[in-house]
């Protein structure tokens, strides 16, 4: 009887220690929200950006069609942001009809750019930029054409504001002031003789854009 009373308590010992209920609650080893870096804080980004472009000195105010891609990465947090830096391809360009002779001018800059984005935990973002306009010029004349081109050094800032659509998407408006240095443009005609040099005028000019971004 003694037996079987000991072998009971053994049991009813052994079903109370390891029950569910008797084993203390782990700890959740699942960071929460706040400390999981999403793509914005330290990944990658590709933007698209269009719109327009006028010039307020050097040459004529017709406004120009802007677009180009930007490709960059976050790399740190700064007191009141996140600091990036990428490198931005841009492209300007027209067609001019001067008393029944065709030119063409294209502006293709590529600009290194350093962006304090979600400024004061918003959506704003500004910073400087810095880098080449490669600028070519096509001119028709009776029986040839001219062409030229020159590499110009371009300097400017920008700001904008991102609505974000998620943690990996945004859109919004952006303007950009940017300096590009005048300089002379030899030029050849259409067997590749050359025929002269040309000048092009310092352009500052103000972009307005809108653009998309994917971060990854």
């Amino acid at each position: 009887m003694k037996m079987k009373k000991t072998i009971f308590s053994v049991l009813a010992l052994s079903l109370l220690l390891f029950s569910p209920g008797s084993f203390a609650q782990s700890p959740d080893k699942h960071p929460d929200s706040s400390e999981i870096m999403n793509a914005r804080d330290w990944g990658g980004f590709v933007s698209i950006f269009a719109g327009g472009f006028s010039a307020l000195s050097g040459t004529d105010n017709n406004p120009l069609f802007s677009y180009g891609l930007r490709a960059g990465m976050n790399l740190d947090q700064t007191g009141f942001s996140k600091f990036a830096l990428d490198l931005t391809f841009n492209r300007e360009s027209e067609s001019v009809n001067i008393s029944g002779l065709q030119s063409w001018q294209a502006t293709n800059e590529l600009l290194f750019q350093g962006l304090f984005r979600e400024a004061w935990k918003t959506g704003f973002y500004f910073g400087p930029e810095l880098g080449i306009a490669i600028m070519n010029v096509t001119q028709n004349i009776p029986n040839d054409q001219l062409s030229g081109s020159s590499v110009v050094f371009e300097f400017g800032g920008l700001a904008g504001y991102e609505f974000f659509v998620g943690k990996s998407f945004s859109f919004g408006p952006e303007v950009q002031l940017v300096h590009v240095w005048g300089s002379s443009i030899s030029t050849t005609d259409i067997n590749q003789v050359a025929t002269g040099t040309g000048n092009t005028n310092a352009i500052t000019a103000f972009k307005y854009l809108v653009t998309a971004s994917i971060y990854f």
